[in-house]
């Protein structure tokens, strides 16, 4: 931890506010984890790396509305990452919306074959 904070304070960019913020939700600190990649939003708000990873601390936090937001912005950036599409479809599904949340997941198999958790969601969901 004393290095990554040493790192943000000599160099401060995007890898190094998501290494400590890795290392905040590892440690299950996650308030301190979504600061950090917000702080690497800030930083380079064009990345979805952080806008990915903060969207993952909104939905452990249950805030779906959030991560669904965050998310919305990874793929806008990123959108070939099947994970995130996974994860704005659990954000979907937990808001209620079973349309959007099956087309996310279906997108999310299309990019990444065989994700398991894609294929459970769509399973509960009665689509596959």
């Amino acid at each position: 931890m004393a290095d990554y904070t040493m790192r943000i304070k000599l160099a401060p960019d995007v890898l190094a506010y998501i290494d400590r913020g890795n290392v905040y939700r590892d440690s299950e600190q996650l308030d301190r984890a979504a600061s950090d990649y917000g702080e690497a939003i800030r930083v380079a708000p064009s990345d979805a790396r952080g806008w990915r990873n903060r969207g993952m601390i909104r939905l452990y936090l249950g805030d779906n509305k959030g991560g669904l937001a965050d998310y919305d912005k990874a793929l806008q950036y990123d959108p070939a990452d099947g994970f995130s599409w996974n994860n704005r479809g659990q954000a979907k599904m937990r808001l209620g919306d079973t349309k959007g949340a099956i087309a996310d997941f279906r997108k999310a198999l299309e990019l990444k074959p065989g994700l398991q958790t894609a294929q459970e969601a769509l399973r509960k969901l009665g689509a596959l």
